[in-house]
């Protein structure tokens, strides 16, 4: 047996015996064993998927993070109800003034991530995942960071391609200003505008 195989069986072995400690109440509140279980799982499901797998996940983060924004946007996380059957796709949107067949592939994509879940056909309901975007800090944080960071991290290669690779040092001339079209610094592009001061403030 290789040495991956058994270090995927010890994994096995140990995510098993974490039920106890599951099953405790104090579990959700201790990070310790929150983090080890986490740190556990994330391994496995490392050296349980193949290579191409793996690129295949990675390359659509950023279409999952598109949607997510887009879902703030049209505020879905107040109009798709927590329990019952769920919301019906022509409600939906009619609420939100979407193109249904849009709006039912935008869905798609929360339902493969479990944003959303879909409890009968064309119908959506919340999810755990999704409950947390009913906060307003959590839905701020997303979009703070999508809209300013985000953008400034995606334009990165293509800011190192046009420098040669130089290292970064000029605070007005940076990958910031290069994705945002803009000669303001982070600080200064936030206080340009009330709006974006309040987003960046809002978010935890």
């Amino acid at each position: 047996m290789s040495g991956e195989h058994s270090e995927i069986i010890d994994l096995i072995d140990k995510i098993t015996e974490a039920k106890s400690d599951v099953a405790t109440t104090k579990f959700w509140s201790d990070n310790v064993l929150r983090e080890k279980l986490i740190s556990n799982a994330e391994r496995l499901v490392s050296l349980v998927r193949t290579p191409e797998e793996i690129v295949l996940h990675q390359s659509t983060l950023p279409v999952q993070n598109f949607t997510i924004r887009t879902a703030i946007d049209l505020a879905l996380f107040n109009l798709v109800p927590s329990s019952g059957s769920g919301i019906h796709i022509d409600d939906l949107s009619k609420a939100v003034k979407v193109d249904e067949h849009l709006l039912t592939r935008l869905l798609r994509v929360c339902t493969s991530i479990s944003l959303f879940c879909s409890p009968s056909p064309s119908h959506y309901a919340q999810t755990p995942l999704s409950a947390i975007f009913l906060s307003s800090p959590h839905r701020d944080h997303f979009a703070q960071i999508y809209d300013f960071t985000g953008r400034a991290v995606y334009m990165l290669p293509s800011w190192l391609r046009t420098t040669h690779y130089r290292y970064p040092i000029e605070y007005s001339a940076a990958p910031f200003q290069y994705a945002l079209g803009t000669p303001l610094g982070f600080w200064e592009y936030l206080d340009e505008d009330p709006a974006r001061a309040k987003l960046f403030n809002s978010g935890y």
